[in-house]
């Protein structure tokens, strides 16, 4: 059981980042990460200022009023959200931007990581399916897809399948060796 937990705490921290990660390609966005005068060899920074971000999100809004189907801030508000750990917004926002372009597999991949954070794997599932019918080629959606398989359902064999897709598009993934153990100890290759 200690070694489940170890496991899902990873999972969860690489979620994270993969968020970060996503957030921060998205497009050039104010600095919203804590200053410090620490040395590099202390760690890695706290992440995400909260007072930064809902600065942002205030500005977000007031852009948001005078054209209330910008895409780019509908997305911005989505992945602030996000960041804020506050997965019924994100999911408001990330769907109103969809509506506008519900082709954006990115934004679905984000989506469905709110979806399954607000406790509907089922819907996380659904979307992360269709980010991947859009862009077969978006190894998030095949991770994020693993996760809720193996810690929602708990259909290890279904989880190990997609996390073969994220590596075969992902061969560097600093998850490689822990996932391909689980694959091996499910799938047997």
């Amino acid at each position: 059981m200690k070694q489940e937990h170890s496991i899902l705490a990873v999972f969860i921290g690489i979620i994270i980042v993969s968020g970060a990660i996503i957030y921060l390609s998205q497009g050039s966005r104010p600095d919203l990460t804590v200053e410090t005068n620490a040395p590099e060899d202390q760690g890695p920074s706290p992440g995400p200022d909260p007072t930064k971000i809902g600065e942002h999100i205030e500005h977000l809004k007031e852009q948001l009023r005078s054209d209330p189907n910008n895409y780019n801030v509908l997305v911005d508000l989505g992945n602030s959200h996000y960041d804020l750990n506050e997965p019924a917004l994100a999911i408001e926002y990330y769907e109103r931007a969809l509506q506008i372009r519900p082709n954006d597999a990115g934004v679905l991949v984000d989506l469905g990581a709110m979806y399954r954070q607000n406790g509907d794997a089922d819907k996380a599932i659904e979307l992360f399916n269709k980010a991947i019918q859009i862009d077969p080629r978006l190894p998030q959606a095949y991770f994020n897809l693993g996760m809720v398989f193996q810690v929602e359902k708990g259909d290890s064999v279904s989880a190990a399948k997609a996390w073969k897709k994220y590596l075969e598009l992902d061969p560097n993934s600093q998850m490689k060796g822990f996932l391909q153990e689980r694959i091996k100890a499910v799938l047997g290759s």
